[in-house]
C-alpha cells in the first residue's frame, strides 16, 4: 500500500482519501452551502461519474486487500464509529471469504466523496427554492493515465473519463460514445441558453424536488440512478460526512 497523504496529520479534517477541497472561513468564503446559501441560487448542474473512486483506490492499495482487513483500513480512512455502521450497511456487501474488496471502497469512495454530497447539497439547493439539474455518467472515454487501472478499461466509467465525452474529444469514439457526446453538448447549450437541460427526442431531465426521494439522469445508460445509499437517512444523517464530523 503507497502512502496516500500527509495531509492528515497536519489536520485530521484533511483525511486520508479527501481531495482538495474549501474550508468555510467566514472571510473569503462566507456561505457554507450546507446551513448559509446565497440569495440569489441560481440553477446548477451536478454530475459525477459512475467509479469517480476507483482510480484513487487502487493507487492507494497496489496490492488486493482480503476482506479480513476491510474494516480495520475503513477505519482508518473515516473512523471507528463510521466504519462500523459503513461495515455493517446492506448498501455495500461482500464476503468473508473475498481475497479483495477493492471494489467495494471504491464504490464507498465514490459515495463518500461525490456522488452522495451531490445529492446532499442539490436537495438542500432545492428546498430553498433552488433549481438543480443531477445526473451520472455510465459511459466515458477513458482519461489519459486512467488506463493504467483496469477497471477503468473494462467498463468502469472513472474520474475525469467524462472530460472527452463533454468536450467531443475522445480518441477514436465509438458509436455510443460520439452519441453521447452530442447528447451532452446539446443538453449544456439547451442549459446555457434556457436554464434547463433538456432536448428534444431525449429523456426528460427533471430538476431534483424540494422534498422526497428523486432519480439523477444517467448519461449513457436508460434506467434512473437511483439514490440508493445516498438517501437522507444514510449519508449526511446516520453517517456523518467529513465536513460535519470536522465543523468545515
Amino acid at each position: 500500500m503507497q502512502l496516500i497523504s500527509t495531509a492528515f496529520f497536519i489536520d485530521p479534517a484533511a483525511g486520508f482519501a479527501e481531495p482538495i477541497r474549501p474550508v468555510f472561513d467566514g472571510t473569503l468564503l462566507t456561505t457554507s452551502l450546507t446551513s448559509t446559501f446565497p440569495s440569489n441560487l441560481k440553477p446548477l448542474l451536478l454530475t459525477t461519474t459512475r467509479d469517480d473512486a476507483l482510480v484513487g483506490t487502487f493507487r492507494a492499495f497496489t496490492d488486493p486487500v482480503p476482506a479480513q482487513y476491510f474494516k480495520d483500513y475503513l477505519t482508518v480512512t473515516m473512523g471507528a464509529d463510521r466504519a462500523a455502521v459503513v461495515a455493517n450497511t446492506t448498501f455495500y456487501p461482500f464476503s468473508d471469504s473475498d481475497t479483495d474488496v477493492r471494489d467495494v471502497f471504491s464504490v464507498i469512495g465514490t459515495d463518500l466523496i461525490w456522488k452522495c454530497p451531490v445529492f446532499t447539497f442539490a436537495r438542500a439547493w432545492a428546498a430553498r427554492g433552488g433549481t438543480a439539474y443531477v445526473s451520472e455518467f455510465t459511459l466515458g472515454a477513458t482519461y489519459p493515465g486512467n488506463e493504467a487501472f483496469p477497471g477503468c478499461t473494462s467498463g468502469g466509467v472513472c474520474h475525469q473519463d467524462d472530460i472527452f465525452i463533454l468536450f467531443g474529444t475522445a480518441p477514436n469514439p465509438s458509436a455510443a460514445q460520439s452519441s453521447l457526446t452530442n447528447e451532452v453538448q446539446a443538453r449544456w447549450s439547451a442549459f446555457m441558453r434556457g436554464g434547463a437541460p433538456n432536448v428534444s427526442g431525449k429523456p426528460t431531465w427533471n430538476p431534483v424536488p424540494s422534498s422526497g426521494s428523486f432519480n439523477s439522469l444517467n448519461l449513457g445508460g436508460t434506467s434512473a440512478i437511483a439514490e440508493g445509499a445516498c438517501t437522507p437517512s444514510f449519508w449526511g444523517n446516520t453517517v456523518r460526512f467529513d465536513y460535519q464530523v470536522f465543523n468545515q
